[in-house]
């Protein structure tokens, strides 16, 4: 995209001031002026201005920035939404990109570099989002499509991490297993079973877009195409 159009809401005027000047330091953002004061005034200037991200700060008044978020994501798509705050701690990370927040970051250690990858990376998901329906739509698909080669190799194993109750660290154990495998040079995919409160993409600092119903979704049409 040629330009970025941004719309802080923000309650705290110094915190405001801060990432309005930031934006501004970056030549692709165009910044929105503002001066709404609850969500719902701020969904109102964003179904009519239709910002490519909405940077929101944790305190902003009116309804819960989670829920906000939720809205944004499911109305206003493919407007992405970073949430802002002066902690964030992991919960408040899973419960952000649940929610469908592009990023979670704390202002009160805010770098320009890091809110110029926030960006960065809203504008990945935009571009991904509008991408025309002629091009290759997931990897799955493409997958799909191509021929399949056959080489000798080592047999795929497949190691499943499980425990009938929550809590128990099954996503941390899962992850630094993973992590171990990769670093000897080991091709490694973690498939989440938990489908609603699964949280591997936030412990391995990724953002998925696909899901098991991708998958399904290109089952038929490999069928079809055996």
């Amino acid at each position: 995209m040629d330009k970025m159009k941004v719309v802080v809401f923000e309650i705290f005027p110094k915190t405001g001031k801060t990432l309005q000047d930031m934006l501004r330091s970056i030549p692709y953002v165009e910044l929105i002026e503002s001066e709404v004061n609850n969500t719902e005034e701020a969904l109102a200037l964003i179904f009519t201005q239709k910002p490519d991200v909405v940077i929101l700060g944790n305190d902003f008044p009116g309804m819960d920035g989670f829920y906000f978020t939720k809205i944004v994501h499911k109305e206003a798509f493919p407007t992405q939404v970073i949430l802002v705050a002066e902690v964030v701690s992991a919960e408040s990370v899973r419960q952000a990109m649940r929610a469908g927040a592009c990023d979670f970051i704390s202002h009160k250690t805010l770098t320009l570099e890091e809110l110029s990858k926030a960006l960065d990376l809203a504008g990945q998901i935009i571009d991904e989002a509008k991408r025309p329906e002629s091009e290759p739509q997931t990897p799955v698909q493409t997958i799909l499509t191509q021929p399949v080669k056959t080489h000798a190799r080592l047999p795929t194993r497949i190691i499943t991490v499980y425990s009938p109750k929550g809590g128990t660290g099954v996503s941390t154990i899962v992850a630094n297993l993973a992590m171990s495998l990769s670093r000897r040079n080991n091709k490694v995919l973690v498939i989440d079973g938990d489908m609603m409160f699964g949280d591997m993409a936030v412990l391995l600092n990724q953002r998925s877009n696909y899901a098991l119903t991708d998958l399904v979704k290109y089952c038929s049409f490999a069928k079809d195409g055996e």
